[in-house]
């Protein structure tokens, strides 16, 4: 938001007379366009981002505090449904990303926000899989 300058002025840039934005492929086929000139709308999509920083945290916790038995993963285990909630989680985020992303492509044209997001995400798994394999000589054991 602050690359188009700031959450009001991207209001009024939206409430503008924009036309409907088409939602994503599988949504497209049984979903209308949507209308991103309501401030509710906007609201909503803030909120689809923000539901993953509040959700994550939680399901790391409870996490740590459920054991996992012998390493297998069932309906009858806690573990299938955390994974579920944190995909949904995941993907909400994701799609409300998208309509933002494509309610504001031609005001952020030229500034390219998805190869910055993208290179903070290779970056972010660089330096996740080196401290992975940095640590991962201690946790073996020696025999």
């Amino acid at each position: 938001m602050d690359l188009i300058g700031g959450e009001c002025h991207l209001v009024h840039l939206l409430q503008d007379g924009r036309p409907p934005v088409n939602r994503p492929i599988p949504c497209k086929l049984f979903l209308p366009p949507i209308h991103l000139s309501a401030e509710k709308t906007l609201i909503t999509i803030k909120r689809g981002v923000l539901q993953y920083s509040l959700v994550k945290p939680i399901i790391v916790f409870i996490t740590l505090l459920v054991p996992m038995r012998s390493g297998v993963i069932g309906w009858d285990s806690l573990w299938m449904y955390l994974l579920i909630l944190q995909n949904g989680c995941v993907t909400t985020a994701i799609y409300s990303l998208l309509m933002f992303y494509q309610s504001c492509k031609q005001d952020l044209n030229g500034k390219q926000p998805l190869l910055k997001v993208l290179w903070y995400v290779f970056i972010y798994r660089l330096l996740k899989s080196v401290a992975c394999n940095s640590l991962s000589p201690l946790a073996v054991s020696r025999v």
